[in-house]
């Protein structure tokens, strides 16, 4: 598990670091308006299909590593994780090519409470 999160520590930082683009999108909101593609625009492209879609993988992988070890919530709580890591995953690397799969980032909000749950879980652990 410590290379586990030791991985997905660092797929955080970097997704974190490729949201930083969503700060600066409406820096070129005219040229978009115009249809014109910018920098800004290109690169969050990119980052929505491959950044975003890592970090739900790992995700993911985290919920089923932690949860079959009983490091990061249990085995109820993998698929809270998993559902959610797939779904966001699936709707990020699809979102510049198609809108069939938007409806999916809907149900990767589960990552947002699988996450909640395995907090609760390991801070009522350690109480």
């Amino acid at each position: 598990m410590a290379r586990v999160t030791k991985a997905v520590g660092g797929i955080a930082v970097l997704a974190t670091l490729g949201m930083a683009a969503h700060l600066f999108a409406a820096l070129e909101a005219q040229s978009l308006e115009a249809g014109q593609p910018t920098l800004i625009s290109t690169v969050q492209t990119w980052n929505e299909t491959i950044i975003d879609t890592l970090w739900a993988l790992s995700i993911a992988f985290l919920a089923v590593a932690g949860g079959l070890t009983r490091t990061v919530g249990n085995r109820i709580t993998i698929a809270l994780g998993l559902v959610g890591g797939l779904a966001f995953a699936l709707a990020s690397a699809t979102i510049a090519f198609t809108d069939q799969f938007d409806a999916l980032f809907a149900l990767g909000s589960l990552i947002g409470i699988w996450a909640v749950t395995v907090g609760v879980m390991a801070a009522a652990r350690k109480a």
